[in-house]
């Protein structure tokens, strides 16, 4: 793969190698030095070592601030620009830090301002669109895992953490069920003391018999409206518990990614 294109390369190469070398006895020429980091890079980021390319193109860009030539400085410090913008985007593969993609869009804005003060409009290069296009992706991943980690997760449900728990709601809610059933029996006496009374309170002829009546058919009543209201809320009671005591037992279906393969986990 050749870096950022062969018409990046290309121009980097000539815009160094343009530059005025001037030597003065044992003084370092900045041309020079500059294309050997920049071929260091380039091949660094050609063998996917994308922090070491970082590393030579940074080193290529400290000595190309020395070039003499304004124009062919500039030229060649906006073509490193990209050059590490791309490896910067590359970079966030391998180590997932952030500020490589913020480094990556900063380097980007500058290369394109370069590229419309010399004239040229990088909206037709096609380079940069998918240079730009590769680091929207990455921006947009790292934006849904940011928004994952913000997200509180669910209560855990210590019913399915505790089975003993379980295990008891379920004998209270069996117990309760049963209790309805003699609840139920004593509205049923009540309800046959109360039309017993009832009856009586109308054959009798003395006062004394229709007043014993009276009393049977009040205590009928509180029976059967004491023995409805315990077999309802027994049963309810119980049923409600008989419910949760299943669903603790049972775990959320639930579909985990794996490194290899798409999990089910939890009951159906």
């Amino acid at each position: 793969m050749l870096f950022a294109g062969a018409l990046v390369s290309t121009a980097l190469c000539s815009a160094l190698a343009s530059a005025p070398a001037v030597v003065e006895g044992p003084k370092s020429d900045p041309v020079a030095d500059a294309q050997k980091l920049f071929h260091t890079g380039q091949t660094k980021y050609e063998t996917h070592d994308y922090p070491g390319a970082i590393e030579a193109f940074t080193g290529a860009y400290t000595i190309a601030e020395e070039i003499e030539d304004a124009n062919r400085r500039d030229l060649a410090l906006a073509r490193l620009r990209y050059n590490l913008a791309r490896a910067h985007v590359y970079a966030y593969d391998v180590d997932a830090k952030s500020e490589h993609l913020e480094l990556a869009s900063r380097l980007i804005a500058d290369y394109r301002a370069n590229e419309r003060a010399v004239g040229k409009d990088p909206d037709t290069d096609t380079d940069v669109k998918k240079l730009e296009d590769d680091l929207a992706r990455r921006e947009r991943a790292l934006e849904r895992i940011v928004a994952r980690a913000q997200t509180p997760a669910p209560p855990p449900n210590t019913n399915v953490d505790n089975p003993a728990q379980a295990r008891t709601q379920k004998r209270a809610g069996i117990t309760l069920v049963a209790l309805a059933a003699p609840f139920a029996g004593l509205a049923v006496a009540g309800g046959l003391m109360g039309a017993q009374a009832n009856n009586a309170f109308v054959n009798v002829t003395t006062q004394d018999a229709r007043m014993a009546a009276q009393s049977r058919g009040r205590t009928g009543n509180i029976l059967f409206g004491v023995g409805v209201g315990l077999a309802v809320a027994s049963a309810a009671s119980g049923a409600t518990l008989i419910g949760l005591s299943f669903k603790s037992r049972r775990a959320d279906l639930a579909l985990e990614a794996t490194p290899t393969a798409l999990v089910f986990s939890g009951e159906f």
